[in-house]
């Protein structure tokens, strides 16, 4: 997870690192710094879709009501 979240730091558009990061979501063991890690990498790249595909996900991750307001 870590060297696609290294990727994504430097290149937010980098497909490979965005694939391979999209394939763990559904890890528990790496699910939130995935999910992280493409939330900013879909900001940073103004990809407004894939965002709010991510969305479900961010909010199901968020600790109490103010992180899930976000």
């Amino acid at each position: 997870t870590s060297w696609y979240v290294r990727t994504l730091e430097l290149d937010p558009g980098h497909a490979a690192a965005r694939a391979g990061l999209l394939a763990l979501v559904d890890d528990e063991r790496c699910r939130t710094q995935a999910v992280a890690a493409l939330a900013r990498a879909y900001e940073a790249t103004g990809d407004w879709r894939e965002a709010l595909a991510l969305l479900d996900r961010r909010v199901a991750l968020a600790i109490d009501d103010a992180a899930r307001a976000r």
